[in-house]
């Protein structure tokens, strides 16, 4: 759908007001704070199990993942948290015998997904697969012919969406808070249809597709199979590679804890957790330093590509309409020394426009998150958006819609992460930060080594 095509505006104004201010910290923030509070139980619990040896934290960040889009999308609750679901599974285990792999880590049998989670997950490796076919309209038309549990898949999928909706019209007639995504889509509609003079449609292919298709959820989003193909898990495979930087460079780590500690210097007096409005309320720079370069280094989103609509021109070449613009978001300029280009060959509209810096070609490759620093008049350390190129989200109107909700949420999660736990420097095996590059940057391994911080 492009741009300019009246359904997509109107897809953004049923969404628009998602991404303020006051929804993401009013209504998202809680929702993630809760949610991440349970991966930090999980760990809390596996870190004693283990007893400082690894584990893979794959599926892990992925199963909060999916908690936390769930829980912001629909307000479900802990019965279909796939993380509650695995600290119940580790309760019934006991004292037994965890089994060891080769490579020392520890492993964990991760229990059966809900039915519901279990059929999103089987919908997505369908859409992964329609990735691949040469012609996806008849593999899809064949699948649904052939295979009774992906039809079974379906219909439980839209009726959870069809419950979750009418228990949110419940909750709001009774007057209840908004607490989700679909409750303000819900709400539009009310003051909608009142505006209009006419009656609401709660169960309308609009509103169905949003949750199920659009900004607000995707369904390729719910399995690490198809993360190829999903912005959502560009960020769920960006949160590895971070974890993964935090743990090899032990000085961030601790500069990181310390900043933290200072920063929540009430909650660390008082031996508690930074509450969710103390977390986005109170700025801490190295924190979204580290944020930031672990986006630079570990970049979800390795290309993105669009199409002229017009005739153009680019460095002075001539780009005709309907070109296909690869745009390279982890190469030169980003993780190595830029390709010189003469300023002549820029428009006059480009060169007026330079808003950020350069990185220094001497330790570009580095991770740094001082990089990031800087003074400002007044002598204090502060954090510099544009101190140099970054394109981790993409650009522009189509760039990705979550940011806002996907930098709160990084911002929540690590800051809960680096509070709670000491992450040990690992193997050279396990530490690696070999990636399987596709349409995002998915890490081949991610094994953490944690001690809980007292």
């Amino acid at each position: 759908m492009r741009t300019s095509d009246p359904r997509f505006k109107g897809n953004k104004e049923l969404v628009k007001d998602l991404m303020t201010p006051a929804f993401l910290h009013e209504v998202s923030a809680l929702e993630i704070y809760t949610k991440a509070t349970s991966l930090v139980d999980l760990w809390t619990v596996k870190a004693k199990l283990t007893a400082g040896r690894p584990f893979n934290a794959d599926r892990d960040i992925f199963d909060a993942a999916i908690d936390i889009i769930n829980a912001a999308t629909f307000g479900l609750d802990d019965d279909l948290s796939t993380v509650k679901h695995q600290l119940d599974s580790l309760a019934k285990m006991g004292d037994a015998e965890l089994p060891l792999s080769p490579d020392g880590s520890v492993e964990f049998a991760h229990p059966p997904d809900v039915p519901e989670i279990a059929a999103i997950h089987e919908i997505g490796l369908h859409i992964g697969e329609q990735f691949k076919a040469f012609f996806p309209k008849i593999t899809h038309r064949y699948k649904i012919l052939t295979k009774p549990s992906l039809v079974k898949a379906i219909s439980m999928r839209d009726k959870l969406i069809h419950d979750e909706i009418e228990k949110a019209l419940a909750r709001l007639r009774s007057g209840g808070r908004v607490r989700s995504a679909m409750d303000h889509i819900l709400q539009r509609e009310m003051n909608a249809a009142k505006k209009a003079d006419r009656l609401p449609v709660f169960h309308s292919p609009r509103i169905h597709d949003e949750v199920r298709d659009g900004n607000t959820i995707r369904t390729p989003q719910l399995h690490p199979t198809i993360r190829r193909g999903s912005s959502w898990f560009a960020k769920t495979d960006f949160r590895l590679g971070m974890i993964k930087w935090v743990a090899d460079d032990q000085g961030v780590q601790k500069k990181l804890r310390a900043a933290l500690r200072s920063a929540y210097g009430t909650a660390f007096d008082e031996r508690r957790q930074p509450s969710v409005t103390e977390l986005w309320k109170t700025p801490v720079p190295y924190l979204d330093a580290v944020i930031e370069e672990s986006l630079r280094v570990t970049g979800p989103l390795p290309v993105t590509q669009r199409r002229t609509v017009v005739d153009t021109v680019i460095l002075g070449r001539n780009i005709p309409k309907g070109t296909d613009i690869i745009f390279i978001a982890n190469g030169p300029s980003y993780l190595s020394p830029s390709i010189p280009v003469p300023d002549n060959a820029r428009s006059e509209s480009s060169r007026a426009k330079y808003s950020h810096g350069h990185w220094s070609p001497e330790d570009i490759h580095l991770f740094k998150p001082e990089r990031w620093l800087r003074i400002d008049e007044d002598g204090r350390e502060v954090f510099d958006p544009q101190a140099g190129p970054a394109m981790p989200f993409g650009l522009g109107p189509r760039g990705c819609f979550g940011r806002r909700l996907a930098y709160l949420e990084i911002r929540i999660v690590l800051a809960l992460l680096v509070w709670n736990f000491e992450f040990r420097k690992l193997s050279e095996e396990l530490s690696s930060h070999a990636v399987v590059d596709t349409l995002t940057s998915t890490p081949k391994k991610c094994f953490v080594a944690l001690n809980k911080v007292s």
